[in-house]
C-alpha cells in the first residue's frame, strides 16, 4: 500500500491501469465523461473517494486516498483550468443570451447586463468545480500519454 501523494508501487493494480478509474478502457469516452463528472463533484476522478480540495480554496496536491496527482509543476496546468472555466462560462453566457433574446422583450442593453452578471456569478460559483473537471482531463492525459 502506498501513502497518499506517493506514486503507486511497481506492479500494483493502479500502476497497471494508470492514474484513472480502474476498469476503464484506455481512451473510453464514457470513462472520460464519468471522470469529468467526478471532478465536477470535487472527488478524485481516479478512485472516486478522495476529495480534491482540503479547504474552500486549497487543493490537495494528490488524492489522499489513491495518490493520483491533482497538481503538476508546470504553469500550463493552471492555464488549462482557466481555459476550461472560461470556455464553459462562454457556453453558459451564449445559451442565456439566446434564451433571453428569444423569450423576452427586454432591451438589448438590459439583456447584456443580465448575461454579464449571470456569467460572472456562474464563473465565481463554479470555478472550483470546473477546476475539478480539468483535474480529470489531466489525469486522462497522463494515462493516455503512457
Amino acid at each position: 500500500m502506498t501513502s497518499p501523494g506517493s506514486p503507486p508501487a511497481a506492479g500494483s493494480r493502479q500502476e497497471a491501469e494508470g492514474p484513472f478509474r480502474p476498469g476503464s478502457r484506455r481512451g473510453g469516452t464514457l470513462a472520460l465523461l464519468a471522470a469529468m463528472w467526478d471532478g465536477f463533484c470535487l472527488r478524485c476522478p481516479s478512485c472516486r473517494r478522495g476529495p480534491i480540495y482540503k479547504s474552500l480554496l486549497e487543493m490537495h496536491p494528490a488524492c489522499p486516498a489513491c495518490g493520483a496527482p491533482f497538481e503538476r509543476d508546470n504553469e500550463g496546468d493552471f492555464l488549462g483550468a482557466m481555459v476550461t472555466a472560461y470556455s464553459l462560462t462562454v457556453v453558459f453566457g451564449a445559451v442565456l443570451t439566446v434564451l433571453l433574446y428569444v423569450f423576452t422583450r427586454l432591451p438589448i442593453a438590459t439583456q447584456m447586463l443580465i448575461v454579464g452578471g449571470a456569467s460572472l456569478t456562474f464563473l465565481l460559483v463554479f470555478y472550483r468545480n470546473l477546476k475539478g473537471v480539468w483535474v480529470a482531463v489531466l489525469l486522462a492525459l497522463l494515462r493516455w500519454m503512457k
